[in-house]
């Protein structure tokens, strides 16, 4: 059974919520993904960026993310973590 816990993980991401910057026109935004103060360990982040445009990183083991090429500019983002394989399921 695959479960999206998205209402769950859309939790902080303090300055990724808004990649402003008065440099170049694109960023590279980093972050943390976390739920109950524990990292998000299985999904991945999207963003939809100030132009339109779709940007998509995977979530990493210890709940870190990395987005690159970004247009600065308002954002809105996120989480998608479903529920990950059984072990036994991999095998």
């Amino acid at each position: 059974m695959s479960h999206i816990r998205f209402a769950q993980t859309v939790v902080c991401f303090g300055a990724m919520l808004t990649l402003i910057g008065c440099g170049p026109s694109t960023t590279t935004a980093t972050g943390k993904a976390s739920y109950k103060g524990k990292p998000i360990v299985w999904g991945s982040v999207s963003v939809i960026a100030s132009d339109g445009t779709t940007h998509q990183a995977g979530i990493e083991p210890d709940g870190t993310f990395t987005l690159t090429n970004v247009p600065t500019g308002t954002a809105k983002i996120g989480i998608s973590s479903p529920m990950p394989p059984s072990p036994a399921a991999t095998r």
